[in-house]
């Protein structure tokens, strides 16, 4: 082997190396530590780069460098990205004795959505209950006749089926003189019974981590103080607003923006033992909102529908463009006695 060739050698393991230190250095530290928070709201899809040169390198000078190279390759597109395939099989046929609601939720990003788009996949989509957030407080709505709704500061459920407001959930942050509005719990009183549902907006990320970015030198560790702060704030309302949901005895479904991937640290202490609708019944990566930072723009999957043992999803799916930075996330899902 040449030299040229024992370089590449030494290059394709050690970056086979990082891929695989990266993915555990997500799941154990995100959410946790500010580095490994950024790689976890970042975009994953840049660590597969160096493929594009390793690989035609590997082809010219050494084909056996493949194998490590597509171990990598697999650890980004798959569990790095979060690559989803259905954990089950269940289908609407398996269930055809059960009552089935359609779920959909969007945060709608105030005055950047589009009225009609947000109606026509409301309404083409056939969905049963819409939980909406960063929602106007005198939204107007040409929804069919019979629909009902329920907003309050930022949040709103919609329903075909009769709703009853019941709470809200506030969480006071840390600096702040005003609560940060998390949760709005109605009963949506649908053909197989009351069902308690929940449109969730948990706080966001964004402007911790944007302290840490520096326009001249990339990052600046300096100023991650805020980060840890949002991040300490950011559990302690997931946990506040968990505990609230522990309450409730009807059958639960909550859907919202968590500003939270499923493989956040926060997001498994609080959440992982509710059922993921996406999760379970979903393929793909499931991206819901766009991020752009400085014209930069990449995708991430921090919306959800998240239900208790009485329901199990059937289908989910992420939904067309309405105008907002988030795509809506809509579910099928079957209620069990």
């Amino acid at each position: 082997m040449n030299k040229i060739g024992r370089y590449l050698q030494w290059v394709a393991y050690s970056y086979t190396a990082l891929v695989f230190s990266a993915l555990l250095f997500m799941y154990v530290s995100g959410d946790r530590w500010w580095p490994a928070t950024m790689l976890l709201f970042g975009p994953r899809w840049l660590l597969a780069l160096p493929l594009f040169l390793l690989v035609p390198l590997a082809v010219y000078y050494d084909r056996r460098l493949l194998l490590p190279l597509g171990i990598a390759a697999l650890i980004i597109v798959g569990p790095f990205m979060h690559f989803n395939l259905p954990l089950s099989k269940v289908t609407h046929s398996d269930y055809s004795g059960t009552k089935k609601l359609r779920v959909l939720t969007c945060n709608l990003d105030s005055a950047k959505y589009d009225t009609s788009h947000l109606v026509s996949v409301i309404s083409e989509s056939s969905a049963d209950i819409v939980a909406l957030q960063e929602c106007p407080e005198e939204i107007k709505l040409s929804l069919p006749p019979g629909w009902y709704m329920i907003t309050a500061r930022g949040l709103a459920v919609l329903s075909r089926f009769p709703l009853r407001k019941v709470n809200l959930v506030q969480v006071m942050p840390p600096k702040g003189e005003w609560p940060s509005t998390c949760l709005l719990h109605v009963n949506a009183q649908t053909p197989g019974g009351d069902v308690a549902v929940c449109s969730l907006q948990l706080p966001t990320p964004r402007f911790g981590l944007m302290q840490i970015l520096d326009r001249y030198t990339f990052l600046r560790p300096s100023r991650s103080g805020l980060c840890l702060e949002e991040t300490a704030f950011r559990h302690r309302a997931a946990q506040e607003v968990r505990r609230y949901i522990d309450t409730l005895s009807l059958p639960k479904i909550i859907a919202g923006d968590f500003n939270t991937p499923v493989d956040s640290s926060i997001y498994k202490s609080v959440w992982d033992d509710f059922t993921n609708a996406f999760s379970e019944a979903g393929c793909g990566y499931g991206w819901s909102q766009r991020v752009s930072v400085r014209n930069f723009s990449y995708s991430v999957r921090i919306d959800h529908i998240l239900t208790g043992k009485r329901f199990t999803p059937l289908l989910s799916v992420v939904g067309p463009d309405i105008g907002s930075d988030h795509l809506p996330v809509i579910a099928d899902l079957a209620l069990v006695k």
